[in-house]
């Protein structure tokens, strides 16, 4: 039995990788949603009955980690008026 990612999979991989190394600081809100998304691609994918938990689940990824949690981060960088730095800094003596 070979193992394979399955596309949502993948474009929660990229989301989460693509970031960190070409990232800034106020495009974290973007890559937030996007992860967000495929998670809730990926669920949506693999359950082909909806139960309540399954909505639950998708309502918690799409609203509250799609949604709510972006917004209050791309207000609270607003109000940080500092430089649009790296997510990942280029060297280790910036850490």
């Amino acid at each position: 039995m070979s193992a394979s990612l399955s596309a949502p999979l993948i474009a929660f991989l990229v989301a989460t990788i693509v970031p960190v190394f070409f990232g800034k600081i106020r495009s974290a809100p973007f890559w937030l949603m996007a992860q967000a998304a495929a998670l809730a691609w990926n669920d949506w994918a693999h359950d082909s009955e909806l139960s309540g938990h399954e909505i639950w689940l998708l309502f918690e990824l799409l609203v509250v980690r799609g949604q709510i949690v972006p917004a209050l981060l791309r207000r609270m960088l607003r109000q940080r008026a500092g430089p649009d730095l790296d997510l990942m800094p280029s060297n280790l003596f910036t850490w």
